[in-house]
């Protein structure tokens, strides 16, 4: 008689240790990164979306002559509605905080959310979000000083600081995250 190393294995524990993760394989989205995959392309990961784009004959990664790919990792959309919304909430706490209150507030945030997403392809991304950002401080002015004109509100609380307008008080302004350098990660080599 031979003797296998199935027969030492207690099969009424394996079968309970498999049951109990079962419940967690139905948080596991099988997807694909470069083609649809049950509606879904690409996956979100650590506030970045990751996904595949085909690229031409001519253009880069190409595989004996047959078109390729390239993996383009973006900060993810729920990542920047959250991103976009906590700015809203400190803005709105901050209603009727002095100008300096609120840069003081928004700068560590803003600051952050730019340094960690900014290995990505975040160039866009950065310059919608600051666009978002404009919009919800002319409506912090506008209520802050309902009856004044448009003109007056933004010489009063916008500046012209290194050749463009900043949102500024004379001494703290605010960061924006276009002003945030995109650096790629650098492979370690031995």
């Amino acid at each position: 008689m031979t003797s296998t190393c199935f027969d030492n294995i207690d099969w009424q524990a394996l079968s309970t240790k498999l049951n109990a993760i079962q419940p967690v394989a139905r948080l596991v989205r099988v997807t694909h990164t470069l083609g649809p995959h049950n509606g879904n392309v690409g996956f979100d990961f650590l506030g970045f979306h990751i996904r595949q784009y085909r690229v031409g004959k001519y253009r880069m990664r190409t595989y004996r002559g047959k078109p390729g790919f390239k993996t383009i990792i973006k900060p993810g959309q729920k990542a920047i509605e959250r991103h976009l919304q906590q700015i809203q909430d400190i803005v709105r706490r901050h209603r009727g905080a002095p100008q300096e209150a609120l840069i003081v507030a928004l700068n560590p945030v803003i600051w952050g959310w730019a340094l960690y997403h900014r290995t990505g392809v975040a160039k866009r991304v950065f310059t919608e979000s600051d666009m978002r950002i404009f919009e919800m401080l002319i409506r912090w002015a506008r209520r802050r000083h309902p009856h004044k004109s448009w003109g007056w509100r933004y010489r009063r609380y916008w500046r012209k600081q290194k050749g463009r307008v900043s949102f500024s008080d004379g001494e703290s302004t605010l960061v924006r995250h276009e002003d945030t350098p995109i650096k790629r990660h650098v492979k370690v080599r031995r």
